[in-house]
C-alpha cells in the first residue's frame, strides 16, 4: 500500500503567501546555520591551543576525552554495586 503524498496535500492546503513564507524561513534559516558554521570554524582556527587545553596540562586529545568518559562510567558502576550491597546489608 503505497503512503499518500504528503508534499502534494499540503501544497494544496497552502496560500501562495504561506508557501513563500515559509520557503523564505527556510532560505534565512539555513544561510545562518552556515554563517554559524563559518564563524565557528574560522574562531577555532584563531584560538590558540592554549586555551583549549585542561587545566592540568595535558594536551586536549580525544584519548583524554575517551579515558574521562571510560572512569566516568567505571565510577557510575561502582556507585550502582555500592547501592545494591548497601541494599541487600
Amino acid at each position: 500500500m503505497a503512503l499518500p503524498n504528503f508534499r502534494r496535500i499540503y501544497r494544496e492546503w497552502r496560500t501562495e503567501d504561506e508557501v513563500r513564507r515559509i520557503n523564505n524561513a527556510t532560505f534565512f534559516k539555513l544561510c545562518a546555520f552556515v554563517v554559524a558554521c563559518i564563524t565557528i570554524t574560522v574562531v577555532r582556527a584563531q584560538v590558540p591551543m592554549t586555551l583549549l587545553e585542561p587545566l592540568d596540562g595535558a594536551p586536549a586529545t580525544t584519548a583524554t576525552a575517551a579515558n574521562a568518559a571510560a572512569n566516568a562510567a567505571a565510577a557510575a558502576v561502582a556507585i550502582s554495586a555500592n547501592a545494591v550491597a548497601m541494599e541487600q546489608h
